[in-house]
């Protein structure tokens, strides 16, 4: 989704394809509680939450621009939980 320019990096397939290696070894079950500080555009929210189903994502950050973004982003791909 791209909204006001914001958004660009999220519509590349393969950003960072490190980061499900990594999330594997932090992510050790489904009562895990994943705090994201410096939310950013939600990179990190699409990456896990469609992996791990009922971990409780929580996520911060400080630009209000991004976190207007994330809340759209969240309403239209319906990842809230």
């Amino acid at each position: 989704m791209i909204n006001n320019g914001i958004g660009w990096m999220n519509m590349i397939n393969q950003y960072e394809p490190w980061f499900e290696n990594l999330l594997s070894n932090i992510i050790k079950d489904e009562e895990t509680v994943f705090l994201d500080v410096g939310a950013n555009i939600g990179q990190t929210l699409l990456k896990v939450v469609p992996l791990y189903k009922n971990v409780q994502y929580i996520e911060i950050g400080p630009n209000e621009n991004c976190v207007s973004y994330l809340r759209n982003l969240v309403k239209k791909t319906g990842l809230s939980r």
